[in-house]
């Protein structure tokens, strides 16, 4: 998909797909995606390692745009409305003129799987310390302060922290 079939497709080819790309709705490429795996059914069936997969789909083959296309267009008549691409991907709309639209419609699973991995980081560095600082105490304890006090003063140099964070591993 990242090179939207111009390694797999040849010039001709390519442009016929991408005028049916074009009038069609957005998600229509998701589903030549698809029709283009559907296409080569049975050469990736008979493919027996990664290599191999992964020529196939780095190189030219005999898959032409018009098959790509009719299977696109099939999947799209038998694809049930619940699981219809056009409902996860908007139609385009024009830019405005003067200035750039605001981007603020993110998927909003995206935006929190980013927040949970965050704050589970966080939550691990912050457990992280919380273990230094009683290993260090421990030492301390066993009269090793001179110890304890380099390894503290090399780990607040390197430390990246803010001081926010700081301040509730303190407490």
């Amino acid at each position: 998909m990242y090179t939207l079939f111009s390694e797999v497709l040849p010039k001709n080819d390519w442009l016929a797909l991408f005028d049916n790309i074009i009038f069609n709705h957005p998600s229509f490429f998701l589903y030549c995606v698809a029709g283009y795996v559907i296409a080569a059914r049975g050469p990736l069936l008979s493919m027996k390692s990664l290599e191999d997969f992964q020529f196939f789909f780095h190189h030219r083959n005999s898959i032409q745009a018009s098959q790509i296309v009719d299977n696109a267009k099939k999947l799209m008549k038998r694809t049930p409305k619940n699981l219809d691409l056009r409902r996860l991907v908007k139609k385009l709309e024009p830019l405005t003129v003067g200035h750039y639209p605001v981007l603020n419609q993110y998927p909003k699973f995206v935006v929190d799987y980013r927040k949970r991995e965050t704050d589970k980081i966080r939550k691990r560095e912050i457990q992280m310390v919380k273990d230094r600082s009683y290993h260090l105490e421990r030492s301390a304890l066993n009269g090793n302060l001179h110890k304890v006090v380099h390894i503290f003063n090399s780990l607040r140099r390197n430390s990246n922290w803010n001081k926010r964070e700081r301040r509730s591993v303190a407490a």
